[in-house]
């Protein structure tokens, strides 16, 4: 999100059928900055915002498809901060202590990915605060993407290629790989085509 003001406002404009703000109380949709300081320290990543989320990415327009796995299974995948994963991850404790199996391969005892109404969560360290732009400035918030398919395109203009090299009369011998390709978020209109984007307090760890 690091855009010019008026840049990041145009977003928001384009992008409020796919962006949501806490738990989805707040947001006029047209300045970030001010949809922002509209979150308070309880509207941290709970399973009720992943539903929300996932909801309102189907309502989207143009929808937000899943990604299908195997033959018929729907699945997105929403990428979190380490903030956000501990918030939800205590707010899944209950569920995940009656409905997934007993024992050490549980996720209460094992950091890896959480499951919550057919979206994979995932943690991911480089996904970074806001630092403490909510509830006017006192409390920390931190985005999370809900990913479905045709997020992100890869496009090659170099097919990848391997190469060799022989140096010091033949004795030291290299092969390298190398090609040019691109991997962006794909965008229409100014909208972004498979993400949606939310944003939740997250206290300091």
């Amino acid at each position: 999100m690091r855009l010019h003001r008026l840049q990041r406002n145009a977003w928001l404009v384009a992008n409020s059928d796919r962006t949501l703000f806490g738990d989805g109380s707040v947001g006029g949709f047209t300045t970030l900055a001010t949809d922002l300081t509209a979150i308070t320290l309880g509207m941290t990543l709970k399973k009720e915002v992943v539903s929300r989320a996932k909801a309102r990415a189907e309502q989207a327009t143009a929808k937000i498809r899943p990604v299908t796995v195997g033959e018929d299974s729907e699945t997105f995948v929403m990428f979190v901060d380490a903030r956000g994963f501990r918030d939800l991850k205590a707010d899944l404790s209950t569920s995940l202590s009656n409905a997934q199996e007993r024992g050490d391969t549980n996720p209460l005892w094992n950091d890896g990915d959480l499951m919550w109404d057919g979206v994979v969560i995932r943690k991911i360290q480089e996904v970074a605060s806001l630092g403490a732009v909510g509830a006017g400035g006192t409390v920390a918030v931190s985005p999370y993407y809900l990913c479905g398919a045709q997020a992100i395109g890869v496009a090659w203009a170099q097919m990848t290629k391997s190469t060799t090299e022989v140096r010091d009369y033949d004795f030291i011998k290299g092969v390298g790989i190398h090609e040019m390709r691109g991997v962006e978020k794909l965008v229409y209109n100014g909208k972004d085509n498979g993400v949606f984007t939310g944003f939740v307090s997250a206290p300091a760890l």
